[in-house]
């Protein structure tokens, strides 16, 4: 795939909100709550949780922009037959769509074979990455809430 293709840029109006995420809802969500199940029961999957500002990417971005960034990130990473450096290409910290990929079991190829039963050796396929990148921005709305009350962002602790 070319690392150069461009997705197109969010709205930059605040109507916009989450009209892309909430459009690919009924599409992904029954393969999200079947993910998120299989990920729960994984000791090493379940451990992920964003953080501090981490957490606020959400309210700052919106999920239209993170699911626009994701699309990038992963077509840049991982949508290849055989990525640079797969296996390291995705790093354990310093971004929460990083840190979602592995929460998500999207972090290279062994992964999305594993968890997604999206095979190496091909390219991922436009409709694959849109999932994926569904999947990422579910799992980072799931994880950074607003706790209204206290005034402040918090990782709920799920389990």
């Amino acid at each position: 795939m070319n690392s150069s293709t461009s997705l197109p840029s969010p709205c930059s109006s605040s109507s916009c909100g989450m009209r892309l995420f909430q459009q690919l809802s009924p599409l992904y969500a029954p393969y999200w709550q079947d993910l998120s199940k299989r990920l729960t029961a994984s000791p090493f999957r379940s451990r992920f949780r964003l953080k501090g500002k981490d957490a606020r990417i959400l309210p700052k971005k919106g999920n239209d922009r993170i699911l626009l960034e994701t699309e990038q990130i992963l077509t840049q990473r991982i949508a290849d037959a055989f990525p640079f450096k797969d296996g390291r290409q995705t790093p354990m910290r310093g971004y929460p769509i990083f840190i979602a990929q592995h929460a998500c079991g999207i972090c290279c190829r062994s992964c999305l074979e594993k968890w997604h039963h999206i095979p190496k050796g091909r390219p991922l396929t436009r409709a694959e990455i849109e999932k994926l990148s569904w999947c990422i921005t579910a799992w980072i709305e799931e994880h950074s809430s607003f706790e209204e009350e206290k005034g402040e962002f918090y990782t709920p602790e799920l389990f």
